[in-house]
């Protein structure tokens, strides 16, 4: 590589063509990261009803727990809860479980 495309701290210059065409380019995504998602994606489908049968013998705080992992992998985080669930008490969790009921009609 040639030096003269570096500053004096051995940093590329901006513009360095040197550095051009080189990686992946910006925006575009990791074929092996997509790869994976795929398999998880595949599985899942092919697994559905298995998946749903485990998730239906769970108790309803095992239930709470799997549906927050999970949506860490799909909603944005607003900010860290800790471990929320096992904060709340018997009666606090019971009474989230019917206000999430109600508001999204689930009975």
């Amino acid at each position: 590589m040639d030096d003269n495309n570096k500053d004096a701290q051995g940093r590329f210059v901006v513009g360095n063509q040197a550095s051009k065409g080189r990686g992946r380019p910006a925006g575009s995504k990791n074929k092996s990261s997509e790869r994976i998602r795929q398999f998880f994606s595949d599985f899942i489908e092919r697994n559905m009803v298995e998946l749903n049968d485990s998730f239906s013998e769970l108790k309803p705080r095992e239930k709470f727990s799997v549906l927050l992992e999970m949506a860490k992998y799909i909603l944005p985080t607003m900010r860290a809860q800790g471990d929320l669930i096992d904060e709340l008490s018997d009666e606090m969790f019971d009474e989230v479980v019917e206000r999430i009921k109600q508001d999204f009609e689930l009975n």
